[in-house]
């Protein structure tokens, strides 16, 4: 069993100890294996919490009302495969 990005994100919000650890550039190895396993890579201009933010997150960053009934994940990745997420 693996962990998702996903879930780094939500075990990120658990606590102020738990987004440090996730957030410092030591976990940065748990990131990257946890974006591997779902095959996707980070884009240059955000780090990886960022990054899973926006793809799982139910709000927009820019504009809130935008997509906030779906994840920016799913609109513009409707070929997901429930194993991967």
């Amino acid at each position: 069993m693996y962990l998702s990005p996903r879930d780094l994100l939500q075990l990120s919000r658990l606590s102020k100890q738990f987004r440090s650890i996730f957030a410092s550039r030591l976990a940065i190895f748990v990131w990257h294996t946890a974006f591997c396993n779902v095959n996707r890579k980070c884009l240059e201009d955000l780090n990886e919490l960022q990054f899973a933010s926006l793809l799982y997150d139910r709000c927009c960053m820019v504009q809130p009302s935008f997509l906030s009934c779906t994840t920016v994940h799913d609109h513009f990745f409707p070929f997901r495969h429930a194993d991967v997420l």
